[in-house]
């Protein structure tokens, strides 16, 4: 890797502005993203990368992510990382869902930890959403609170979330 960045606990928003990310040869991420410690819903780690340029053979995350960054931290971890305006994030709150959701200015990937979540009421109008979950069992969002929300989104892939509706219940598996 080229870049660490490693959290104990405390918010923190690091942004790297047109950096060049060199090296020999390796089978990490340009940046790590360490948010093993950090499991507060109100102290989120964001890392903003623009206009990145790799020198060398970066390889894939090991953890979750790509050759750009590699987010590690287990259930109850709460990252987000966004690469010229795409947004991946790793939650485990509803608030951190929620601040993952609303921070997004492009498509966003939210990978969520075992919890109970409903979806930000933010207006994707135009965007796509992917919302992975751990597993279908422990990972649900619920809308059976109040009317079906309107959000306009270009798309919307669900993969190991369940989904329920005051009407009916939407079981997804990879």
């Amino acid at each position: 890797r080229a870049a660490k960045v490693f959290n104990e606990g405390n918010a923190m928003d690091v942004t790297y502005n047109n950096c060049t990310f060199s090296c020999q040869s390796t089978n990490k991420a340009a940046v790590e993203v360490d948010v093993t410690k950090n499991t507060s819903a109100l102290k989120l780690v964001k890392v903003t990368i623009n206009n990145p340029i790799l020198e060398g053979t970066f390889g894939q995350a090991e953890h979750w992510g790509n050759e750009y960054f590699n987010l590690e931290g287990g259930n109850g971890c709460n990252g987000i990382v966004t690469i010229d305006g795409i947004t991946y994030a790793k939650v485990a709150t509803q608030n951190a869902f929620n601040e993952a959701v609303n921070a997004a200015s492009g498509d966003v990937t939210v990978i969520l930890t075992p919890e109970n979540y409903t979806l930000p009421t933010t207006n994707l109008a135009g965007r796509s959403i992917i919302l992975e979950g751990s597993d279908a069992i422990t990972t649900v969002i619920d809308m059976s609170a109040g009317d079906t929300p309107q959000y306009g989104y270009k798309s919307v892939t669900l993969k190991n979330v369940t989904v329920k509706d005051k009407n009916a219940c939407l079981e997804s598996k990879e």
